[in-house]
């Protein structure tokens, strides 16, 4: 793939590897890079000080506001709501349970099942609720307390008996990916355009007026018909676009607010299309964040 900033495209001759010709072609889908480096080994260093997760976390960050388009003014829980994905942080803690669920069932390498402590009924003789835990490990620093084994054991200690006594690795992914989103393929539906100013009313990171006044960047909250530019108000209210609403998401079965910016379960993929179909064609036609 050739990348250059002229217009008129460079002409390069053709490039060979072990007689094979190698295809040019005008894009190219990367997977899998970033995200393994800043996860390398991350169970072991998890325990590593608040200010440099954050640094970690800033550069998924800036991931999920490329993906979305979201700009600064955009919360992180919003981002991570639209994109599905959850925070670094909470991915080493699965990768650590996971770890632990191979070291605990024998699935790892002697040198690491050789360090699971043993079970609370092994090491007394009396039963209560929690025999069948892992011994906790002393720890005298806070340093080694937050090291893996020490966390993860208490991490472990928390999960259902029946999902830590099953040998299955894909049960215990299950388990603990449970409350994981996954974000509906109608939000790649429109335009780019549409989709980018459509994702931004939906994350609050908008050019309305209310959006920009949260954030301290206008002075006033107000439409130029004298009403709170809210999402609300501009989909639904503002009468500089009643034209375009009577075209558009009057048109529409369903039209309130959380149907418009984000679907609903409780229609098709299918229906929710063609209402972001319309939203994107009412955004783009009001011009009211360009042309």
């Amino acid at each position: 793939m050739t990348i250059s900033r002229k217009r008129a495209k460079p002409h390069f001759p053709p490039i060979y590897m072990n007689d094979t010709l190698i295809q040019e072609v005008e894009e190219h889908k990367h997977l899998g890079f970033i995200r393994p480096i800043l996860e390398y080994a991350d169970t072991v260093w998890d325990n590593i000080p608040i200010y440099l997760k954050d640094k970690l976390e800033s550069i998924q960050i800036e991931a999920a506001r490329i993906v979305t388009c979201a700009t600064k003014l955009c919360s992180k829980s919003n981002l991570y709501n639209d994109t599905g994905w959850v925070s670094l942080s909470e991915r080493r803690s699965r990768h650590k349970i996971i770890k632990f669920h191979e070291m605990f069932h024998d699935q790892a390498p002697n040198y690491l099942f050789s360090l699971v402590p043993q079970q609370l009924y092994q090491v007394y003789n009396y039963n209560t609720r929690s025999a069948f835990n892992v011994q906790n490990m002393n720890c005298r620093t806070t340093f080694y307390q937050n090291s893996f084994l020490p966390s993860v054991i208490r991490e472990w200690n928390r999960l259902p008996q029946d999902v830590r006594y099953n040998p299955s690795k894909f049960t215990l992914k299950n388990y603990i990916n449970r409350d994981t989103k996954k974000v509906p393929t109608y939000y790649n539906t429109g335009c780019r355009k549409g989709q980018i100013l459509h994702a931004r009313l939906r994350l609050n990171c908008s050019g309305l007026n209310e959006h920009l006044f949260q954030k301290n960047i206008v002075l006033s909250s107000l439409c130029i018909c004298g009403q709170v530019e809210s999402s609300k108000h501009y989909l639904l209210e503002c009468h500089n676009y009643r034209l375009i609403r009577t075209q558009t998401i009057s048109t529409l079965p369903i039209y309130d607010i959380p149907t418009l910016l984000s679907g609903s379960e409780l229609i098709s993929d299918e229906e929710n299309e063609n209402i972001f179909k319309v939203v994107q064609r009412f955004i783009l036609e009001t011009r009211r964040f360009g042309p």
